[in-house]
């Protein structure tokens, strides 16, 4: 990655917002393994509570910069994770829809049951039901926004610390340049453990430089299958 003036890709200043703890959600105790200790649904649960803080502080930033304006995700127009697996996406931008909603309920109409706002924090991590509402609510939204950047991690799966990175790449594969020029790109990182930030990005110029220098989909479509014996 270069980091440079005149960027066809700049961060927007003074909104990022981050979010840390101490959890052991992922991690290695014992250095001689090859293999480290996962709690898979700890794990969940953590990136959706950095999920949640990174966005409602990434919201009241913004709102500060913007007049008061209140930030959701109507604002943005693409939205990029760090993507453990593909459905840890998808629960994610469900997630940022509740959070919406939590924010200003009266938006949503009667779309929403009131007893969502019953939930308490935790509740909401598993609770089925309103996953499932915000589920719904999403799809047309989802594959406009957030489908375009899951091409790699798709034929990847999880390379950890690049993943929100080939997500990047991926939407720049995916879309042309009338597609992503003037468009905000509102980027979430993780890491287990855990420390999390979410930032968004601007597309101020082309990028076909880095879409012809990349050539993704030709260098997937040349890749050999080969066995675990091979």
């Amino acid at each position: 990655m270069l980091i440079g003036p005149k960027a066809p890709i700049s961060f927007e200043r003074g909104v990022r917002g981050s979010y840390m703890e101490h959890a052991y959600d992922f991690y290695k105790p014992n250095l001689s393994s090859e293999y480290p200790v996962v709690d898979g649904h700890l794990s969940i649960t953590c990136y959706l509570r950095a999920l949640d803080s990174c966005y409602n502080i990434y919201s009241q930033r913004f709102a500060k910069q913007h007049g008061g304006a209140p930030f959701d995700l109507s604002k943005t127009d693409y939205a990029l994770f760090h993507s453990p697996f593909t459905k840890m996406v998808r629960k994610s931008y469900a997630r940022m829809k509740h959070l919406d909603y939590l924010q200003n309920p009266e938006s949503f109409g009667d779309s929403v049951p009131r007893e969502v706002l019953d939930l308490t924090v935790e509740q909401s991590y598993t609770d089925r039901a309103s996953q499932k509402i915000f589920g719904d609510m999403i799809k047309e939204e989802y594959d406009a926004k957030v489908a375009p950047s899951l091409l790699l991690p798709k034929q990847l799966g999880n390379t950890y610390t690049a993943s929100l990175y080939t997500g990047l790449l991926s939407l720049i594969a995916e879309r042309s340049d009338e597609q992503l020029v003037d468009k905000r790109l509102l980027m979430f990182s993780y890491g287990s453990g855990l420390a999390a930030t979410q930032w968004s990005f601007k597309v101020n110029s082309s990028v076909e430089h880095i879409r012809a220098k990349s050539d993704i989909k030709a260098r997937l479509a040349a890749r050999t299958e080969v066995s675990p014996e091979e």
